[in-house]
This record gives structure tokens, C-alpha cells and sequence, in this order.
């Protein structure tokens, strides 16, 4: 793996944001053909394909995936990623568990369980989680002001947009009576 706008952060022990563990945030490229072994994951691992495709393994279930993807590896998995022999796999992704200790933990609890043990692994990115992970990365760049709770306000909307976008029954914007209602707010 190289390339120019590559970054890797690793947190050992984990960095604790909240309700959030960080492990890992990381913006890396694979050559074409390139393997990353398989390993078990320590935390669940969101990904975000942005640019090429590639082949990603979860426990021997081989999930092929292109540009504008989500996939997800739930922690204790098994999990290999393959670059395509026809191009380069470039990608964003965030290691992380939730903190089940923490007060505000009840709320994260669905997001969570799914996250543990998802239904499937791959599905398409509806809520900008490339911008909002580079972000996050911009965040560790440098001693920013209130820095880390930026850091954890932006990886909670990863994580919120990812599973909206894996389809858990989230209702979107809400019943046209719900939207009639707010219109005269907005304007007023």
C-alpha cells in the first residue's frame, strides 16, 4: 500500500470519545492486485470505497465492492480486502466500539447490535461518509480547538449516515404531515 494522500492513526489503547471508542481512522490505497491479509478484527471496522473495486472477505463470504460502497466488519470477524486486477482499491475507514458504560449508550443501543451483528456487509454511501471521514482525519491533524469533540461529533454522524444507509427502518424526512408542520417554522 503507498500512495501520496495516505494516512493511518491508530489508538493503542483506544481514544475515548464519548460513547466512542476510536481505534483506527485511516485513508489508504491498494495497488491493483494488492491483498491485505486476512485478519480478525479487535473492533467493528466501517469502511467507505472511494475509488475503484475490489473484493472484501467476512468469515469466508466474499463481498465484492466498488466506489460510493459502505462495508462493514463487525468485531471477532474474519476480514480480508483484495484490490480488483483492473485497478487501484482506495478507501476510508474507522475502527471503533461503542461504550456500553457510557450514559448516553441507551440511544446508540439499536446502532450498536446492528453494527455487532449485521445483516449484510456492503451498501451504497446515502450520507457523505468519505467528506465527513476526511473530516475526522483533519481533526487529528493538529491541536484544533475543542479538537476531539469535533472529532467525535463527526464520527457520530459516520456512524448514524452509515446505518440509515444500510436501510434499519430509519424513515426519512419524516410523514408529509411532519414536513407540512415544519415549512411555517422554517419560515417563520
Amino acid at each position: 500500500i503507498n500512495r501520496r494522500d495516505e494516512q493511518t492513526v491508530n489508538f493503542r489503547p483506544s481514544l475515548s470519545l464519548g460513547v466512542l471508542n476510536l481505534f483506527q481512522i485511516s485513508e489508504r490505497t491498494c495497488a491493483a492486485e494488492h491483498e491485505i491479509p486476512l485478519h480478525r478484527q479487535s473492533c467493528h471496522e466501517l469502511t467507505c470505497i472511494v475509488e475503484g473495486e475490489g473484493l472484501f472477505r467476512n468469515n469466508d463470504v466474499d463481498c465484492p465492492v466498488r466506489a460510493g460502497q459502505l462495508h462493514l466488519a463487525a468485531a471477532e470477524e474474519t476480514h480480508y480486502i483484495r484490490a480488483s486486477s483492473r485497478s487501484e482499491l482506495r478507501f476510508v475507514c474507522v475502527g471503533f466500539t461503542f461504550n456500553k458504560e457510557h450514559a448516553d449508550y441507551p440511544k446508540y443501543a439499536a446502532i450498536d447490535a446492528f453494527f455487532s451483528t449485521p445483516d449484510r456487509h456492503i451498501c451504497d454511501d446515502r450520507y457523505a461518509t468519505r467528506r465527513r471521514l476526511s473530516e475526522a482525519l483533519g481533526e487529528l491533524d493538529g491541536a484544533r480547538v475543542l479538537g476531539e469533540e469535533m472529532l467525535q461529533l463527526t464520527l457520530l454522524q459516520v456512524l448514524i449516515g452509515a446505518y440509515r444507509s444500510f436501510d434499519r427502518g430509519i424513515a426519512e424526512g419524516g410523514t408529509t404531515a411532519d414536513r407540512s408542520r415544519m415549512v411555517p417554522l422554517l419560515n417563520e
